[in-house]
């Protein structure tokens, strides 16, 4: 009985122990060196990476501006709406 108390116990804190350890992504990236990436580049694959680069960024400029746009429209609900006096936000987001 004592010997499955201790195999309980060991398992129970080796779970414990891999539970709390910080999980390492497999296949985590370091942030893309674009000027080193630039002044590197001598193969097709290496201006594809940046090509891929710049593609990445365009769409989450597109995100950001649709986001912004969303938002633009909901400020002039609300200030259609009569919900209280709201800064003049409406504009900026033009």
């Amino acid at each position: 009985m004592r010997g499955m108390t201790v195999c309980v116990t060991l398992a129970m804190l080796a779970l414990v122990a891999v539970l709390y350890l910080p999980i390492q992504h497999a296949g985590a990236q370091e942030k893309f060196d674009l000027e080193k990436a630039v002044a590197g580049a001598k193969t097709q694959a290496d201006h594809e990476a940046i090509a891929s680069h710049y593609a990445k960024e365009a769409a989450t400029a597109k995100d950001k501006a649709a986001e912004h746009r969303r938002l633009a429209e909901n400020y002039r609900t609300l200030s259609v709406s009569g919900r209280g006096q709201l800064p003049p936000t409406e504009n900026h987001c033009q």
